[in-house]
């Protein structure tokens, strides 16, 4: 069946749509964003410190945004707060630098995390297996070329023109929210593998994602600087790498092997790296080095980011994994950031490529493994391709119903999960009353009257 790239219902348009220019906001100001930084030079107020301070309070405000959202209506009201208080304090930027500037800094950046994570509950209930991936990767890409338009303003224009780009990314992100159709209640946690093992995943994924991360910290510190005075070409091309490295993972068919385009990427991220060490700091240098490091940093986010999407199945609080998880992302920024600046004070020139070659080969002992764990629990993805030769066998953790058709094996398996037969209508592209002719079928087969029956039954077959 030919994949549909492009997103079709309203439902995951507006949750793409709001998401999106709040991120465009969240990475050209407060996550190291060229706006920041070019805002505090302007008033000769850089404080070395006030970046990494702010990028602090966005991984705090990941790290506990579960005991905070833990519910749909919760995240609602936590997106919409944090939207208004994010455009108020970005206002204050307009005036000359005060110690107000950082204190609001802090707590935008703050609820920026806060914001991320909540942003997990409405994509799940938004959208659907099916589509989510999708609707992940769009998101990367359109908040990117957004961010790039409000850099090219700033950087080459003006400041403040790149502050009311800014605040207007918000405002619109603030419309789409409030015009956004109530969704539906997330569905019931998808128990298709034992919870331990999900934890598991999580941990392993955690880990996964903070050590591969080191890497885009020692960029942001070394890499970045040595070309800051290519101001006017790094304002726009930066990105467009990462921006064409997902836009090729999700165009591609399904013949490429994507876990050797991971692969592939880990190992660009150590070329880069060597190729900053040998050539000198040239443009064609920058563009050599950038184009091979975020090509890389593109797969690998897309990899993360819908793993998580998927993985929203099997928790009962998708903020509280989204935090988490993207939290691991911040910290390894960290990581390499402190090193980086290690590096760069004791004038160890060689040593965050060397730094960089250690984290890319940890990773690539980590990734096989990695692949087994998240494959135990997700059956199919993108990227969770098996090297090996296929199993065709079910595994234990997956039921298999005598006398059913396949989609009527896949009707029952979402029946399982709490889903009407609207919502499974709207996953599996057909009308309700082909649903309902399938599950009277289904009835018909397993004789049983009742939905209660049907899973009383299964679940017995489960077991058995």
């Amino acid at each position: 069946m030919k994949k549909n790239w492009f997103l079709t219902d309203e439902k995951s348009s507006y949750v793409l749509g709001f998401f999106v220019f709040y991120s465009a906001w969240l990475l050209a100001f407060p996550f190291y964003g060229q706006l920041q930084m070019g805002l505090y030079d302007l008033f000769e107020s850089s404080n070395v410190n006030v970046s990494l301070i702010a990028v602090t309070a966005q991984f705090l405000g990941l790290l506990f945004s579960g005991f905070f959202v833990n519910s749909l209506k919760r995240a609602r009201s936590v997106i919409l707060l944090t939207t208004v208080f994010s455009a108020l304090g970005t206002i204050v930027f307009f005036w000359s630098y005060t110690i107000l500037w950082d204190i609001v800094l802090i707590a935008v950046s703050f609820v920026a995390g806060l914001y991320v994570a909540s942003w997990g509950y409405l994509c799940k209930a938004y959208t659907t297996p099916h589509n989510r991936v999708v609707v992940i990767a769009f998101a990367l890409i359109y908040s990117n070329v957004l961010m790039l338009l409000i850099n090219v303003a700033a950087v080459n224009i003006s400041l403040y023109l790149g502050l009311v780009f800014a605040i207007l990314c918000l405002l619109i992100s603030l419309f789409l929210f409030s015009r956004a159709p109530l969704p539906l209640e997330v569905a019931p946690i998808v128990l298709k593998s034992d919870p331990k093992t999900v934890r598991r995943v999580i941990r392993v994924l955690y880990l996964f994602i903070m050590i591969l991360t080191i890497t885009a910290g020692l960029m942001y510190e070394v890499i970045n600087p040595m070309f800051a005075h290519h101001t006017s070409f790094v304002s726009w091309y930066w990105a467009v790498p990462y921006i064409v490295a997902i836009l090729f993972l999700i165009r591609t068919t399904s013949k490429v092997n994507k876990a050797y385009v991971l692969y592939i990427a880990i190992a660009l991220i150590g070329f880069s790296f060597l190729s900053f060490m040998i050539l000198n700091q040239s443009l064609g240098s920058y563009f050599i080095v950038n184009s091979m490091m975020m090509f890389a940093f593109g797969v690998c986010d897309l990899f993360w980011w819908s793993i998580i999407g998927e993985l929203f199945d099997y928790v009962e609080n998708p903020a509280r994994l989204m935090g988490a998880c993207l939290s691991a992302n911040i910290l390894g920024i960290m990581v390499g950031g402190a090193l980086g600046r290690s590096f760069v004070s004791m004038e160890w020139i060689d040593s965050p490529s060397l730094v960089a070659m250690i984290v890319v080969f940890l990773v690539l002992i980590m990734l096989p493994f990695l692949n087994k764990e998240l494959s135990s629990v997700i059956r199919q993805h993108i990227f969770l391709v098996r090297f090996e030769r296929i199993d065709h066998s079910e595994p234990e953790n997956h039921f298999v119903l005598p006398e059913l058709t396949a989609r009527e094996i896949e009707i029952v398996e979402l029946l399982m999960t709490g889903r009407t037969y609207k919502m499974i209508a709207e996953e599996l592209f057909l009308s309700e009353n082909t649903i309902k002719t399938h599950i009277k079928n289904i009835y018909s087969k397993y004789e049983v009257q009742s939905k209660t029956e049907l899973i009383k039954i299964i679940s017995i077959t489960r077991k058995g």
